[in-house]
């Protein structure tokens, strides 16, 4: 039976919007690409905020105490935000080696607070130049959490004392460091000349090929990412690091500030965000579209478990492994944790056909 001409047409018209239509690869990379750029644009934000916030505080005609709480408020979304874009571990950050110099943790030889007590007695003014060559272990949020937070710190911005003006000035170059950091990071995401491995396409590689490059830095990354939790967000303050076990407040990443088990929350609440999103074609779609529904829902539910377990602990970490209830319920948190890591390793880097590289955290 010949076709006529109009079936042609119907037909060569269905052909042109098939292939018209992106793949499942092409959405869920796109997808991937687009929130990491809004993490790392509201990073930038909330430091610029943080820089601002900082010179305006030690540029004060106010109540030091009120206006201390209120930078103390700002870094804490500042931390919040990079707790959110810190599973990244693909594009500019990785091949400018920035993470060290916005977060020095875990700091295990007390190199932040040893620097900062060094600069601080030396005689020449801190300047935003002063930072620039310092060392990184005093350039990010870890030195601007000890200014803003410790005891031996914070009294001293309202004592009529020449160490105060030296604290504000390291502050106010800290911020202006961590600002211009995040910036750039935020701007190089976009930069196809600076995010060349991520962004552009591999020459030699079929979109299948590339999709699973692009997708093995994925998971590899949420990978890092939760088991950075496991062992060293938690377990360390649980004592599992160390040979006496013993539990240990002030192993928790942001104990100062008392929001390290608030960092854990954004920490998985980021993979989450890949996981389900209302509105666009997250990873649950992706899963689904190659027949791993009954994953996604397994992800889903191991991380809305977590998260749930988290808002019930009163107390933050450092508090919290001291006393035998909340103890034992950031110990079900490691477990639950460990589960998802296994869930992560054994099932989803499979279904995406990706073969995991070696990671330092990796282990129980």
């Amino acid at each position: 039976m010949k076709m006529t001409r109009i079936t042609i047409l119907i037909l060569v018209a269905l052909l042109a919007v098939s292939c018209s239509q992106p793949s499942a690869e092409d959405k869920w990379m796109q997808f991937v690409t687009q929130t990491v750029g809004k993490q790392y644009q509201d990073f930038a934000d909330e430091s610029s905020a943080l820089a601002a916030a900082a010179g305006g505080y030690c540029g004060r005609d106010g109540n030091p105490e009120s206006d201390l709480q209120l930078l103390q408020q700002q870094w804490l979304k500042t931390m919040s935000a990079w707790q959110t874009v810190q599973w990244v571990r693909f594009g500019p950050i990785v091949q400018n080696n920035e993470d060290w110099r916005i977060q020095f943790w875990p700091d295990k030889k007390n190199l932040v607070s040893r620097k900062t007590q060094q600069l601080l007695q030396k005689d020449e003014p801190i300047t935003d130049a002063v930072i620039e060559s310092a060392s990184v272990v005093i350039q990010g949020l870890s030195e601007l959490e000890l200014l803003l937070f410790d005891e031996e710190y914070t009294p001293v911005y309202a004592a009529d004392d020449p160490m105060a003006q030296r604290q504000c000035q390291l502050l106010e170059a800290v911020s202006n460091r961590l600002k211009k950091t995040t910036s750039q990071i935020a701007a190089d995401w976009k930069d196809p000349a600076a995010n060349e491995e991520w962004l552009n396409s591999i020459a030699d590689q079929d979109e299948k090929q590339l999709a699973s490059l692009r997708n093995g830095k994925i998971v590899d990354s949420i990978l890092a990412q939760v088991e950075r939790v496991k062992v060293d967000k938690l377990g360390g303050p649980l004592g599992f690091k160390n040979r006496s076990k013993q539990a240990n407040g002030y192993f928790s990443e942001s104990w100062r500030s008392g929001s390290s088990l608030e960092n854990v929350k954004h920490n998985l609440a980021a993979i989450k965000a890949l996981l389900a999103h209302p509105d666009e074609y997250d990873l649950s779609d992706y899963l689904i579209e190659h027949d791993q529904a009954e994953l996604a829902q397994k992800l889903a539910a191991s991380l809305d478990s977590i998260l749930t377990q988290i808002e019930a602990v009163d107390a933050d970490l450092k508090v919290a492994v001291t006393q035998p209830q909340s103890k034992a319920e950031i110990a079900k948190i490691y477990d639950q944790v460990n589960g998802l890591n296994q869930i992560l390793r054994e099932q989803l880097a499979p279904a995406l056909g990706v073969v995991l590289g070696f990671n330092s955290n990796d282990g129980d």
